[in-house]
Order: structure tokens, then sequence, then C-alpha cells
């Protein structure tokens, strides 16, 4: 193995124990999910996507996580940040 390829299997070695060591946990995923919500919320809205944080499923890869709800990813996160998406403010599909 030439020392270029040590160095790039180190700096591999490097980003998989970073991304492991800030994998955001289900708590983080919850929050996010929550702060969006109360974001995008609009006073004709019956429902919340908090409603449906009991059905939600976390999903922990150890370099990356995802929180999923009816089969599609609400949220996910890597190197402690959790990301949403435009599932949390229509969690039900029914916006279009």
């Amino acid at each position: 193995m030439t020392k270029q390829q040590k160095w790039i299997v180190g700096g591999c070695a490097a980003v998989a124990a970073l991304m492991l060591a800030t994998n955001p946990d289900q708590a983080a995923h919850l929050r996010a999910i929550k702060e969006t919500a109360a974001l995008t919320s609009s006073s004709n809205t019956t429902f919340a996507a908090t409603d449906f944080t009991s059905t939600m499923s976390y999903n922990n890869y150890f370099l990356f996580s995802t929180v999923t709800f009816l089969d599609n990813i609400v949220s996910w996160g890597a190197f402690g940040k959790v990301y949403t998406t435009n599932r949390v403010s229509d969690p039900l599909g029914t916006r279009k």
C-alpha cells in the first residue's frame, strides 16, 4: 500500500469515526420535527405533524439516522445535524 493510499484510508476512517460519534439520536429528530411543524403549521390545518410522533419510526444506521412515517423519510441526520423533509408540514401527503 502506497503512502497516498494510507492517507486516503486514514481519512475515510476518520470521517466514519466522526459520523459515528455525532450521529443524532431520536430526541434530536423529534425536536427538529416539532420545530419545523410549529413553523409550517397553518391555522386551517386540523392536525399537526406532532400528532403523529408516536407512529414515526427512528432508524439508526450508525453513520446517519432517519425518521420515517408511512414509509416516507420525515427527517435525516448526520454530523450532529437533523434536516427535515417536506413531509413534516404535510404528514399524510394531502397537499399538492
